[in-house]
């Protein structure tokens, strides 16, 4: 084993500093660990300070030469056992670091760096910095940034509230009680919390594989879920729509306080959006994929697209709604509009076209159950479109698998709950089946007796 071995710097001066010099397989090694003695009271041969009434400080040093002797020689031996040679920055570093490691247990002073380290690390445990790097990586789609924007959002109030940062170490059942509460005082659905700690989870997971933290989700760490009370237009609600004609009449009849030189504008960006809902109908899209269609999507009186959720190609046949609609814009692209304010005109759009059914809605929000019935019309967003097509396409004999390809479910049930069919209406698809019908028997007792 390598001995450290200390040394005077400069025996002429009446105080001088302590070094350590070492040398192995030709480098020369230093370190000065900043202790000062008197030089008449250094033992030269022994390498040790004096004990005596003449010079206390002596015991002091004595012990403090030996703490750093040890840890001198414990690190030139570890870079030993891996065949190591250290340079000088680099045995420098080791010795600061363990004394950094020793000031740190003891609540003591640190180097720069180590407190720099220290710091970098602690930012690092931090949740949602980690979080806006994943929102901001290059290879997120818009939607997913803007969920993931949102829920980073709410962290963000719930650390003002609570007047403290977020550290991956917090996320434990604490957390999600806490977290929970603060999203039902604030009134959220039960939907949206679900969504809200599935995407807490997905943060800690991205933490976990990266290396940050080791992650483990707590048994009662629950996403929350109920079944979205949503609707879907029949095919007669869509013909409304597709086929409403608006006028200046009619606008001025829902919007008498509307001024000439807006006129124009509104009935083309009622048109526009009308158009726009059509063709998610028709297609059964999602928005952020209807809303991108082009002329170079349609071949063979087919449109082809590759979706952005699920990232897989899907053919659609051209209705005949979708028809009028090419040849009207020269093909199927509509100028850019945000997903609000189509939301907004659809309900305007649906209200004018007579979509005033009356509905019962229930939803679970701020921890309590609210039902509410309203127009038909007032819970009409770009979604719908998806969902009526979609059903409608079942009501019309459609393969079910073929929409459930098109929807991008992974299950043929997860696309029978998705659509909105009462159970009577799936029994009434069933009846000329020739299980039922008993068809199937006769045809057997056919095959029999030609043969």
């Amino acid at each position: 084993m390598i001995e450290a071995i200390p040394y005077l710097i400069d025996k002429r001066k009446e105080v001088t500093s302590i070094q350590f010099i070492i040398r192995l397989k030709g480098q020369r090694l230093r370190f000065v660990p900043g202790i000062s003695v008197k030089t008449k009271y250094w033992i030269d041969n022994n390498k040790w300070c004096k004990e005596n009434k003449q010079y206390p400080e002596g015991y002091l040093n004595n012990i403090q030469i030996k703490k750093y002797k040890k840890i001198i020689e414990e690190i030139l031996n570890d870079f030993q056992k891996e065949l190591v040679v250290p340079t000088q920055k680099t045995f420098k570093n080791s010795i600061i670091n363990k004394i950094d490691e020793i000031n740190y247990a003891e609540g003591g002073v640190l180097s720069d760096q180590k407190k720099q380290e220290i710091d970098n690390f602690e930012k690092s445990q931090l949740l949602i910095p980690f979080a806006n790097t994943l929102k901001d990586k290059n290879n997120i789609n818009p939607n997913t940034r803007k969920s993931y924007q949102t829920i980073i959002n709410r962290l963000i109030d719930f650390e003002h509230k609570n007047k403290s940062k977020l550290k991956f170490e917090d996320i434990n059942m604490k957390f999600y009680n806490d977290f929970r509460n603060y999203l039902i005082e604030n009134k959220y659905s039960k939907n949206y919390i679900g969504a809200a700690f599935k995407k807490v989870i997905l943060f800690m997971n991205e933490a976990k594989e990266i290396g940050y933290f080791n992650f483990e989700k707590p048994k009662g760490f629950i996403v929350e879920s109920e079944v979205a009370d949503t609707i879907s237009l029949t095919e007669e609600e869509i013909s409304k729509i597709q086929s409403i004609i608006f006028t200046e009449e009619l606008i001025k009849e829902h919007y008498p306080e509307i001024k000439r030189p807006n006129l124009a504008r509104k009935i083309k960006s009622l048109n526009v959006e009308r158009d726009r809902f059509i063709i998610g109908y028709c297609t059964a899209l999602r928005i952020s994929d209807y809303s991108r269609i082009d002329d170079y999507n349609i071949e063979d009186n087919l449109i082809a697209i590759w979706t952005r959720k699920k990232d897989k190609k899907v053919y659609i046949p051209i209705h005949h709604y979708l028809q009028g609609i090419i040849n009207k814009y020269n093909g199927l692209k509509l100028p850019k509009i945000s997903d609000q304010k189509h939301n907004d005109q659809l309900k305007e759009i649906c209200k004018i076209s007579g979509i005033d059914t009356p509905i019962r809605k229930t939803i679970t929000k701020g921890g309590e159950r609210i039902e509410a019935v309203e127009p038909k019309h007032k819970f009409v967003t770009s979604h719908t479109a998806r969902r009526s097509g979609a059903t409608n396409m079942y009501r019309n004999g459609i393969d079910l698998l073929y929409i459930s390809r098109l929807l991008g479910h992974s299950k043929i049930e997860q696309t029978v709950k998705y659509l909105k069919l009462t159970t009577k209406e799936l029994a009434i698809s069933l009846k000329d089946n020739p299980y039922f019908s008993g068809k199937k028997e006769e045809k057997q007792k056919e095959t029999k007796k030609e043969n």
